[in-house]
């Protein structure tokens, strides 16, 4: 038996899903009040005292007021990294920042995404602790560390306004491809002006030195310019006809109602 303190909102029951007969298992993690209550990576509020986190990991962090949580990550080379923090606006946003090892040279900085809360200031607490009310008050900042030429370690400093204390769930990733939405790179159309280009000249070259009056030795015909040209056609869509992306994948994303938004659980 679970009891809610006064005032809290009742929870509500799906009559469909109330129907099922399945048994799960609960378990209740009661976390004391700042700074007691802190994460288990504390302490890491400097850059040398940074703990590592791995890439395609997930989990529950807490920042304290006045708290600067330090991380690291080890980022191969030509790897593309993306951390990602989400967090309930409504008790304060948060600021993230990727450096180098030394934590002095800046990588990349952060950029969030909030809700739209008319009325709700940066340290007003939530009035309503249902799980819809949670989801729309959930923001997100995120900083994508492009890849270098070498493996090398990359810190990363999470931050909050004076006087905030929030929860956070960060995760590491390496990050989509990009979404071309079936239009060309700038450069794609000079290499396509360049390969027609070509292929006119070598069309001029072959059809110059060709002898249209003149039959090549043995019995076989030569051959005629729409069967010439047919080939050519089929030489320079074989040169043009490569993509290194998987373009049903992109599509996919792009269609998915998710592309936006990280799972609640890792399954």
């Amino acid at each position: 038996r679970v009891l809610l303190p006064e005032g809290w909102p009742r929870p509500a029951v799906d009559p469909d899903r109330a129907l099922l007969d399945l048994p799960y298992t609960l378990k209740l993690h009661i976390l004391p009040p700042c700074p007691d209550g802190n994460d288990e990576l504390e302490p890491n509020d400097t850059a040398s005292d940074a703990k590592a986190v791995q890439v395609g990991a997930e989990q529950l962090l807490r920042i304290c007021a006045g708290d600067h949580d330090w991380l690291q990550l080890e980022q191969k080379a030509g790897q593309n990294l993306q951390v990602l923090a989400r967090y309930d606006y409504a008790h304060g946003a948060l600021a993230m920042r990727a450096t180098d090892e030394g934590g002095t040279k800046q990588l990349a900085i952060g950029q969030s995404v909030a809700p739209s809360l008319p009325g709700l200031g940066g340290l007003s607490a939530p009035t309503e602790d249902t799980p819809a009310a949670r989801r729309g008050r959930t923001a997100t900042t995120a900083v994508t560390i492009a890849a270098d030429k070498k493996d090398r370690i990359v810190k990363i400093e999470a931050s909050a306004a004076d006087g905030v204390e929030n929860f956070y769930v960060l995760r590491v990733q390496e990050p989509p491809p990009p979404s071309d939405d079936g239009q060309k790179k700038p450069d794609q159309d000079k290499d396509d002006k360049k390969n027609e280009d070509k292929d006119k000249k070598d069309d001029e070259k072959k059809d110059k030195g060709k002898e249209p009056d003149k039959k090549p030795d043995g019995d076989k015909p030569p051959p005629k310019p729409e069967e010439e040209q047919r080939k050519r056609q089929v030489e320079r869509m074989k040169r043009n006809d490569h993509n290194p992306r998987n373009l049903e994948a992109q599509e996919a994303l792009r269609k998915s109602p998710f592309r936006n938004t990280q799972p609640e659980k890792p399954w």
